[in-house]
């Protein structure tokens, strides 16, 4: 059972009661190391005197047998995935500040060097972890190894769960079943109206003169009674991923930050070009055809399996979720008619499918005082109102999705 943390961790700072957090994945020496660095009493390690090397060498080997019992990686692999799951970390912080803040907010919020460089030598995160030059540094650092934890866990579920194979599998399916074969895919392009206030989707013959219209090229495909389906993959972000997690564990009454959570593991889009009953026919067409895949579990649809939104036929979308793997993930297949994906990219109302860009300012906000604390970054939230700065990021997006004509 992988080591599990609360979003309340990510901000605990490492004493002598708070050696959990190093001596699971860094043992009895690692726990020593910091303790001894820190000038905090301990007592002497059993066994012959070690030089410093030769202590950081066994750290580093009872790290990657944690790694390689734990998440089941080959032990030749086990440093390449360590430090794989550091640039997660990384990116995870990256994406958080490029989602909620302006683009120059990157240059005062951006990851230190000593934190964005690492090794491939957990010995050596611990070394810097023991002897912190700032309050910033060792926040960050214990940021970004508890980040790093909850990648493992995903990446690790998601090779065993085979997400690939099974999503390459199923387009095999699909191109058999449903698509042409030789996966032709026709240039169309695409006109739509919008309210000049909202954003959102309007019939302009039904509608005043309060409106503006946009242009989309796309790559579409055919299906017989159908008509013309843009598709598209549905790729998780592994930064996305593990910011969710940490975003779930914050409406748990234990504060658990629990990967499994995130239970979408990628997937597939597809939205029918005509009205919603040519969405409906088409997810009953698709789930017809993926019914037998055997390679995952039975599908299931919002009709019968709670979304945590609503059921299915209040949603402007719907959804067949296809089980796989043994922690309760799934390949999620998405259906939209025209108007309501248009909508998820561009309505700015708080109504219906509201712009997606939005929704992830929303979810990604109450991460601030978590991944940033006040307390720790006390020079910037002193210098900067970082919730104004995160309302012009809103704005920004507001007047971007508003922009007359897309091409």
């Amino acid at each position: 059972m992988a080591e599990q943390f609360r979003y309340t961790d990510i901000r605990s700072t490492c004493t002598r009661d708070d050696v959990g957090f190093m001596r699971h994945f860094y043992g009895a020496k690692g726990a020593h190391h910091v303790m001894e660095s820190r000038g905090l009493p301990v007592s002497p390690l059993r066994g012959p005197h070690l030089s410093l090397e030769e202590k950081l060498s066994l750290i580093d080997e009872h790290f990657f047998t944690i790694v390689e019992d734990e998440y089941g990686v080959a032990t030749s692999e086990t440093a390449n995935f360590y430090f794989r799951q550091l640039q997660h970390a990384n990116n995870a912080i990256a994406e958080f500040t490029q989602t909620v803040f302006p683009e120059d907010m990157n240059n005062i919020l951006g990851l230190r060097n000593e934190v964005a460089f690492p090794t491939h030598r957990p010995s050596e995160r611990l070394t810097k972890l023991a002897r912190p030059r700032s309050k910033v540094e060792e926040f960050e650092i214990r940021r970004q190894l508890i980040l790093a934890n909850i990648a493992a866990q995903l990446e690790a579920n998601e090779q065993h769960a085979g997400v690939s194979d099974a999503i390459s599998m199923l387009q095999h399916v699909l191109n058999v079943r449903v698509f042409d074969p030789s996966a032709h895919t026709e240039f169309l392009t695409v006109d739509s109206y919008h309210d000049n206030i909202t954003n959102k989707c309007v019939n302009p013959h039904q509608y005043g003169t309060s409106y503006h219209k946009k242009t989309h090229p796309i790559q579409a495909r055919y299906v017989d009674d159908i008509g013309y389906v843009l598709t598209q993959p549905r790729i998780k972000n592994m930064s996305t991923s593990v910011l969710k997690a940490v975003s779930k564990s914050q409406r748990t009454e234990n504060g658990l930050i629990d990967p499994f959570s995130v239970q979408d593991l990628g997937g597939i889009m597809f939205v029918a070009l005509g009205g919603s009953q040519y969405r409906d026919a088409l997810m009953d067409k698709i789930y017809e055809a993926v019914s037998s895949f055997q390679h995952i579990g039975k599908p299931q649809d919002d009709q019968v399996t709670s979304n945590g939104r609503s059921n299915g036929t209040a949603l402007d979308w719907r959804r067949i979720q296809l089980p796989i793997g043994q922690q309760g993930g799934t390949i999620e297949l998405q259906f939209y008619d025209l108007e309501g994906y248009l909508d998820n990219v561009y309505n700015l109302s708080d109504q219906g499918n509201r712009a997606h860009r939005l929704y992830q300012v929303k979810r990604s906000r109450s991460l601030l005082p978590i991944l940033f604390p006040s307390d720790v970054y006390q020079d910037v939230y002193s210098k900067i109102d970082l919730e104004e700065a995160i309302a012009y990021k809103e704005d920004s997006i507001r007047a971007e999705l508003l922009a007359k004509r897309r091409v």
